[in-house]
Order: C-alpha cells, then sequence, then structure tokens
C-alpha cells in the first residue's frame, strides 16, 4: 500500500532542521521506497549522506539520479549531479564518463574536454595506453581546428602500432595545412603517413597538395604511382580523370574511366564532361571510342537509361551513324527492344545521309535479322527525343555545370568541408555540422547535397517554417545566379511543406509556369446580317400657327413706381426701452496660500473683477498669519533603471548550476559553487544575489552561515499551506457570536462543520485556478489526510489533467476508493495507471506491487501473482515481492 508521503515529507524536514541528518535520511529512503524514480528527492538524500559524511552512500544516490535525469531528457540537471558527484569522487572514472558526455550534448566543449584530459592522465598513470588514446581521440573530435592535438594524437598511435590511424590523422593535418598555404609543412606531415603505409589515400592526398600547388603534371604523376601500388583503385582512377580533365586532356581522362570497375553514377558527369570537351576540339568519332566500353558496361549493369542520357547529352547533337548504333547497342544491354529498333533506324538514316553504304548495309541487315520488315522506312522522331538530341540531357542537380567546372582547390576545400561535416553528424554538433554546410554553400552556391544537408538539421529540430524558409531564401539566390532549374526545385521542396506558400516567391522570382496557348478555335462562318430597314414615310402634320400673347396690365404699371426718394418719411415713435441689469461677473478666486518654501516664490493673485470688492487674506482666514510655515523637500530627479550586468559565458553555465541547487534543495553546494564562482568573478551581482539566496535557505535549515547565527527553534515551511491545521483551529473554536474576518468583508460564523468546510472549500477554489495542477494534488493529499476522501477525490482527478502526474494520481485515487471500501474501484484505478501511455515500465512497479496486494485480499491469488512476477521481473529487489512470490 502507498504511504502518506506528505506526512514523512514534514517529518524528514523536521529532522533535517534539528540536525538530526540520520533520522532524516531514513525518513527520505522510505519516500524512495515508495517512489524509486523520485530523481530531485534522491539528489536530496545524496546531499544528506554527504552532510553526514557517508560519501560511498552519497556517490550511489548522485549516480542513480543523474542517470535518471540523463533518461528522462533532462540533460542539464544530470550534468549539474554528476558535476557534484566528479568534484566529491574526481577518481571515479564512470562518473567523469559521463559527465563528459553530457558536456558534450549541452555543447560544452572546453569543459568537456578537461574531463577526457582528465580520465586519459588517469588511464595513463594505471597503464591502461590504448584507454587513454581513446579519450585522446575523443578530445581532436571536439576541437578538429587544433591541428598541433591531432599531430600529437597521430605520434601516440604510431608508437603504439597503431599504422592506419596514425597515417589517417597525418594525412588529414597535411592536407589542412596545404589549404592554409603552409605546404613545407603539410609535406613534412605527408612524408610520415607514406613511410607508414601506401594506401590508396595517401597518394590521393599527395596528388591533391600537388593541385592545390596549380601542378596538375605532378598530381597525375602521383596518382600514376597510386595506381601501381593499388591497381585499378576506382578512387585514384577517379581523381586521375579529373586531374587529366582539367589538364585539357579529355581522352586520358575517358580511358581512365573506362578502367574504374562498377563506374558509379557519379562519375557520369565526368564521363558527360569528357565527351563533351573532345566534341568541342572535333574528335567525335574518338569520343564514341573511348565512350563505347562504358556505355556497354553500364547497359550490361542495367544502367542503360543512364548511359543514353549521358551519351545524349556530351555529344550535344552531334549524333552520327555511330552514335546511333552505341545507343541502339545499350538498348539492347538494357532488353529495351522498342529503343532499340528506333535507334537502328535512325543509325540507317544518318549513313544514308552521309553517303556510308557498308554501315548503311550493316544496319539494315540488322534490323532485317530482328524481323524488321520495314528498315528503310525512317522513325517519327517523338517529343522526348527531339528535346534530347536539342538540348541534351540536364544534369542533377549534384551535377550542374557550376558544381563541375568549380576551381580544383576550390572543390578540395569542399571535400575537407563535407568531411568535417560528416563528422560532426557522427557526433551530433549539429551547430558544427550547419557552418561546414554553410560554407559549402559560400563556395558551390548550387551544392545540391549541402543544402539537403542544412534542411535535414532543420527539420530535426522539429520547425518545418524554418526548412521551408531555408529552401526559399535558397531559391532567391539560385535564381539571382541564373540556376532557376535548382530554384524551382527547392521551391517545390517547400511547396510540399506548406502546400501554396510559395506562389508569392514564384511570382516575385518570375518562375511561375507559363500558361499553356490555347488552340486556335476553327473558324465558324460567318452569319449573314438582315439587310437593312428602308426609311418610313413621315406623315404630314396640321400645326397651328403661335399666338402672341397680350402683355399684362399689372407688370406694366409696376415699373411706374415712384423712386425710394420721394417716399414719405418715417414717424418718429415716444417709446420708453427698459435695458436689463447688468450681469454681475463670478467672484475671483481666492489667492493662494502663501507657503514659505526656501528659492520659489508664489505668483501674484489675479486682479479682482472691477464689482468685487478687495479684502485683505488676513481678514478671510482670520489669524492665518501665526500658522506655522511648511518644511517641504525638493523631490530627486528620476534617474534611468540601472542595467543589468553584463553575464560572460562562462558564468553561464555556473549560474544555471547554482539555480539547480538552489530549485532542488542544496544550499550547501550551491554555496560552494557561488564561492569558487566568486573568485573567478569578484562582486557580480548574479553570484550575490544567489549567495543572499543561499544563506536564507542555510538559515531555515538550521545551518550556519557566515556572519548569522544559527535559528535557536527552526521552523519548517511547506511549499503549500497546511489544511489540516487551517480546518483544525477553525473547528476548535466553539465560542458563539464570533466572527471569522477575511480580506474583504466579515462573514458570520458558520456553526456545522460540513458548513465550515465546504466555505473554505468555495473560497480555495476560487483562488485556484483550473490548470495549477500542482495545487489541486496537494490539495487532495490534505484532504485524504482530514479523510474527506470525496473532495480528494475530486482535487486528485482534476490533477491527473496532467499527464506527468498521472501514476501519482492513480495511486492516492485507489487509497481513497480502498479508505470508502471501494477495492474495485481502486483496482480500476491501479490498472488505469500501469496502462497509462508514456512512461517507462520501471515507473509503475509500485502500482503493480499495490495492485498485487489488492488482488490478493481479494482472493484472486493467481492475478496477484502475475502482478508480483512483473515486478519481480524488473526489480527481484523490489520491497517484498521476493516474499510475497514465495508465501
Amino acid at each position: 500500500m502507498a504511504i502518506d508521503r506528505a506526512k514523512i515529507t514534514r517529518q524528514a524536514e523536521t529532522y533535517m532542521a534539528q540536525g538530526r541528518i540520520d533520522r532524516a535520511i531514513d525518513e527520505f529512503l522510505k519516500l524512495l521506497e515508495d517512489k524509486p524514480d523520485d530523481w530531485n528527492l534522491m539528489n536530496r538524500v545524496g546531499d544528506a549522506y554527504l552532510q553526514s559524511g557517508r560519501v560511498p552512500e552519497a556517490m550511489d544516490m548522485f549516480k542513480r539520479a543523474g542517470i535518471g535525469y540523463e533518461r528522462g531528457g533532462f540533460a542539464a540537471k544530470a550534468s549539474a549531479v554528476f558535476k557534484k558527484a566528479h568534484r566529491t569522487a574526481p577518481d571515479d572514472l564512470d562518473v567523469c564518463e559521463r559527465l563528459a558526455e553530457l558536456y558534450r550534448q549541452t555543447n560544452m566543449i572546453k569543459d568537456a574536454i578537461q574531463i577526457h584530459i582528465g580520465v586519459a592522465e588517469a588511464f595513463t598513470k594505471k597503464g591502461l595506453l590504448k584507454r587513454a588514446l581513446e579519450e585522446f581521440a575523443k578530445v581532436v573530435e571536439l576541437d578538429p581546428k587544433n591541428l598541433k592535438n591531432k599531430v600529437k594524437l597521430a605520434d601516440l598511435y604510431n608508437k603504439e602500432g597503431m599504422k592506419e590511424k596514425a597515417a589517417a590523422i597525418y594525412l588529414d593535418v597535411s592536407e589542412a595545412l596545404a589549404l592554409e598555404q603552409m605546404h613545407a609543412e603539410a609535406s613534412q606531415i605527408l612524408e610520415r603517413a607514406k613511410a607508414m603505409v601506401s594506401t590508396p589515400q595517401v597518394f590521393l592526398t599527395q596528388s591533391r597538395l600537388a593541385v592545390i600547388q596549380k601542378d596538375l603534371a605532378s598530381a597525375a604523376a602521383h596518382l600514376r604511382e597510386g595506381l601501381a601500388a593499388n591497381p585499378r583503385s576506382a578512387e585514384i582512377l577517379d581523381a586521375l580523370a579529373e586531374v587529366e580533365l582539367q589538364a585539357k586532356a579529355p581522352d586520358r581522362a575517358l580511358e581512365a574511366l573506362a578502367e574504374v570497375p562498377q563506374l558509379p553514377e557519379k562519375s557520369l558527369g565526368l564521363v558527360e564532361r569528357s565527351l563533351r570537351e573532345m566534341v568541342r576540339l572535333g574528335h567525335v568519332d574518338e569520343a564514341l571510342k573511348l565512350f563505347k566500353p562504358i556505355g556497354r558496361e553500364l547497359g550490361r549493369r542495367g544502367m542503360g537509361e543512364a548511359a543514353a542520357r549521358t551519351l545524349r547529352s556530351g555529344l550535344q547533337g552531334a549524333f552520327n551513324a555511330e552514335a546511333w548504333i552505341q545507343m541502339a547497342e545499350i538498348s539492347h544491354q538494357s532488353g529495351n527492344r522498342t529503343d532499340q529498333v528506333d535507334h537502328l533506324r535512325r543509325a540507317l538514316a544518318a549513313a544514308r545521309a552521309k553517303g556510308d553504304d557498308e554501315v548503311a548495309a550493316a544496319v539494315r541487315a540488322q534490323l532485317q535479322g530482328m524481323g524488321i520488315s520495314d528498315a528503310d522506312e525512317a522513325p517519327a522522331p517523338t517529343a522526348s527525343q527531339i528535346s534530347g538530341a536539342s538540348s541534351g540531357w540536364v544534369a542533377s542537380p549534384l551535377e550542374s555545370a557550376e558544381h563541375l567546372e568549380a576551381d580544383a582547390a576550390r572543390r578540395i576545400q569542399v571535400q575537407q568541408l563535407e568531411r568535417e561535416a560528416e563528422q560532426a553528424m557522427r557526433s551530433r554538433f549539429m551547430d558544427r555540422a550547419h557552418d561546414a554546410y554553410a560554407k559549402i554553400l559560400e563556395l558551390e552556391p548550387a551544392n545540391y547535397q549541402a543544402i539537403v544537408r542544412i534542411a535535414e538539421i532543420h527539420r530535426s529540430t522539429g520547425i518545418l517554417s524554418k526548412v521551408q524558409m531555408h529552401y526559399v531564401k535558397h531559391a532567391e539566390k539560385l535564381a539571382a545566379l541564373g540556376n532557376r532549374a535548382l530554384a524551382v526545385d527547392l521551391l517545390d521542396l517547400a511547396e510540399n511543406l506548406f502546400p501554396g506558400s510559395t506562389r508569392l516567391y514564384r511570382r516575385n522570382l518570375g518562375l511561375l509556369d507559363a500558361p499553356p496557348a490555347r488552340p486556335a478555335s476553327a473558324s465558324a462562318p460567318a452569319i449573314p446580317l438582315p439587310p437593312p430597314i428602308e426609311a418610313l414615310p413621315v406623315a404630314p402634320l396640321d400645326l397651328l400657327p403661335i399666338q402672341e400673347l397680350e402683355p399684362i396690365q399689372e407688370l406694366e404699371a409696376a415699373h411706374e413706381l415712384p423712386p425710394i426718394q420721394e417716399l414719405p418719411p418715417i414717424i418718429p415713435l415716444d417709446l420708453e426701452l427698459e435695458l436689463p441689469a447688468a450681469v454681475v461677473p463670478p467672484p475671483a478666486p481666492e489667492p493662494p496660500i502663501a507657503l514659505e518654501v526656501p528659492g520659489w516664490a508664489p505668483p501674484a493673485a489675479p486682479a479682482a473683477y472691477p464689482s468685487q470688492p478687495d479684502y485683505e487674506w488676513s481678514e478671510i482666514t482670520g489669524g492665518g498669519a501665526d500658522l506655522p510655515p511648511l518644511e517641504l523637500e525638493p523631490l530627486p530627479f528620476p534617474t534611468a533603471p540601472a542595467t543589468p550586468a553584463p553575464v560572460p559565458e562562462d558564468l553561464v553555465s555556473w549560474l544555471a548550476d547554482i539555480d539547480f541547487q538552489l530549485d532542488y534543495g542544496s544550499p550547501e553546494e550551491a554555496k560552494i559553487e557561488i564561492d569558487n564562482a566568486l573568485k573567478v568573478h569578484p562582486g557580480h551581482p548574479e553570484l550575490l544575489k544567489r549567495l543572499s539566496a543561499a544563506d536564507g535557505a542555510l538559515a531555515r535549515l538550521g545551518m550556519p552561515t557566515p556572519g548569522a547565527a544559527a535559528e535557536p527553534k527552526p521552523e519548517y515551511e511547506a511549499s503549500f499551506f497546511d489544511l489540516s491545521d487551517v480546518l483544525g483551529d477553525a473547528l476548535l473554536e466553539t465560542g458563539e457570536g464570533e466572527e471569522m474576518h477575511d480580506a474583504t468583508h466579515v462573514v458570520e460564523k458558520i456553526q456545522s462543520v460540513d458548513e465550515l468546510f465546504n466555505a473554505f472549500r468555495e473560497g480555495v477554489e476560487q483562488q485556484v485556478k483550473g490548470d495549477d495542477y500542482e495545487t489541486h494534488y496537494n490539495l487532495g493529499i490534505a484532504y485524504k489526510e482530514m479523510m474527506l476522501l470525496e473532495p480528494a477525490i475530486e482535487e486528485f482527478k482534476k490533477a491527473m489533467r496532467d499527464p506527468e502526474r498521472t501514476l501519482e494520481c492513480c495511486s492516492m485515487l485507489a487509497i481513497c476508493e480502498l479508505a470508502q471500501n471501494n477495492p474495485d474501484a481502486a483496482a480500476g484505478w491501479l490498472r488505469q495507471g500501469i496502462g497509462a501511455p508514456g512512461f517507462p515500465p520501471e515507473d509503475a512497479l509500485g502500482l503493480h506491487y499495490d495492485l498485487g496486494i489488492l488482488l490478493l485480499g481479494q482472493g484472486h491469488r493467481d492475478e496477484a501473482m502475475a502482478e508480483f512476477r512483473t515486478v519481480a521481473d524488473q526489480d527481484p529487489d523490489y520491497r517484498d515481492v521476493a516474499q510475497m512470490l514465495h508465501a
């Protein structure tokens, strides 16, 4: 059965405050036994063990807590716990390795390097040189730009007889030095590798160094020397073809490519470039002769379509009878009879056009041998053939012209960056990989692989909008450079993520597809118009003549009015008018009170209205002159808020560890971290603020702090209120006529216990938000302690909306149902918790055990034994499950 965790927690904290650490540890262990996956409590128990001087037990708790945090995805918390364990036991190699790995995950490279170096030194002292080399290799992997460390590691590998690893590092360093124009140092390092091994990588690196120095003849010579030591090496032959092509010798490049066993598809770009160069020089027949074994071998391997595209694009429309014959042979090797017949017919037409009767007869005989009777009929060109013959095969984005025609030194630099990016991807350093691929795109904006890899890195973060904007921004850059085809491909990828999101970008870049031309409609016959209507005859109308109106006599008389000056004069009237009384203006405002303020004179009182008599101020106030003067202090000028002090980068991780220790109840460890940080950053306000918090926490726990004496009787301060104490005090008050006061109004005392509880509960529910799951859970614990089971069940159900509290709430609900004598309901809650998704199996061990006890009490022994076996399979030492199975 589950225990009363809240009660035991209070008791343990009381023991800690009293300095009875061993008793507190016993109480904490009870809680851990009930909930073995409480990593916060486990870290707290480790601190208690460390405080009592029991280092082995503390280390065990720290390791378990750190591993639990790491498995749960809390890398920062795990690193803080393992850092504390490493400080406690620096020689514990297991802790060192785990801490270094966590530092790698959190991108704290310098700290990880220090840990690896310390572990390597420890292995060296113990004589475990191979283990020490592994740690040094991790240091080099974390800091790949440090060439000195790489050389030292290679020297150590050489001393231990690990020649291949040493040579690989020497070659990498040599190429990096050459890219930095340090050719003498690069040659010295290369000679070390050459003295150890004669692998193809040695000669490839040697040729790259020559290419960087613009010495193509020496580069080809080194590669031919490598072929002598490694015959038919695909890597060397491919590199030799590249060098010969750069040296304007496409025939030798095709010869080298023809010797490559199982020519990969990525090398077809070199084949195409070689064919184009030979066609440009006018050596079409020689180009076809050199390509013939390559095309035959590709067709035999089922890559006939790729071979045909390469030949069509390489010849750039310069097709003759021999070219069509080779196309037919490639189709024959691929098993495509239709294309074979079509190509042979074209070869026959080309031979006739050139007048080569011998070739025409041979092709006609081959067609007749295939059962084609109408061999002389010329085939109608299809749309694909027309586009292929006119424009050639469009290379894939990875093999675009800009990528293939790049400078050799730049290509070597790109290859170096690709290796760095792949190594960073393997080491899960996504930031480094992103930076390396970004540098590749600066050198080669059309590098399709780098574009896709950066998109994959963005996709791993789960932010698809970032992936979409990456495609869109790079499409804009490519469109500005004239690579419209690849820009359209990238916009299509962005469109697949969010349909309809790229139309505006396509319109701005001019990449919208032109609407297809509508077919011309057949001209319809003209509809004849009806003949015009003839004008209708107009019938004559008999109209009366206009009669003249007689003038109006009255209007004519109006013109004979007398002039204005002849009008009779106005008769004056002797009338007396009474004017209204003058409006009295409002009284003048009272003059301001004269205050004796230094440096300030009151403004003059406004002048009184004419109708208002002047009064003396003393007559109105009645002796106001006897009032004492009011003394005022001038206010300070407002100052701008102080900007927070800058936090250095090395202090950020320190502050994170300190905050973790303070949050999870380790103020003593936090104070140690603060003291160490203050030595490096004296007087930093962030550290001083946390020092004050740590001192306060130590004072509450009863531990002495510098400059402050320990309190005689420390009081336990819980993270939540004690509901039983609140209601208990209210229930003890039995007096009548009393009143309870809250913050806003006075409520008459409620007589019954139920009414008192309901009133308190309503007040709590008004203050607690629906999504404050922690408060609901604590309320449920408090109600359960008071045996108020129904409200406890309601609170636990609300708290169970938090997925992380599902198992705890199911356990508490089962306890409440059992207390109400509902074993079936309790079993249902336990089974619901066991079946909750998203939790590892070990988290449900307590629920399995409680369900087994419940079933055993109901008489279902077989089902109970099944639950106990489930627990024993994962943890045989869990509680007394072994005794239960053998009972």
